[in-house]
């Protein structure tokens, strides 16, 4: 995520880095209930509905989002 906030060119706020964290959780399976020692069950896919204010930056944490699923592969 480093280069993806270097060049995104303004910090985050702390509400945006709290919603692109608890993404990260869900798309990752950290948060997850069926965790089995070092495997992880997926139930569902990640469902999150980002809600703010015309400019509250929830395009930056989308493409945040999208950044780390494409630097994982997907």
């Amino acid at each position: 995520m480093k280069p993806f906030l270097k060049v995104l060119g303004f910090e985050l706020t702390n509400a945006q880095k709290r919603a692109l964290h608890d993404i990260l959780c869900d798309i990752s399976g950290v948060n997850s209930p069926e965790k089995n020692d070092n495997s992880v069950a997926f139930t569902s896919p990640a469902r999150r509905l980002v809600q703010g204010d015309v400019g509250s930056g929830k395009t930056a944490v989308a493409f945040g989002a999208i950044y780390a699923c494409a630097k994982s592969g997907f």
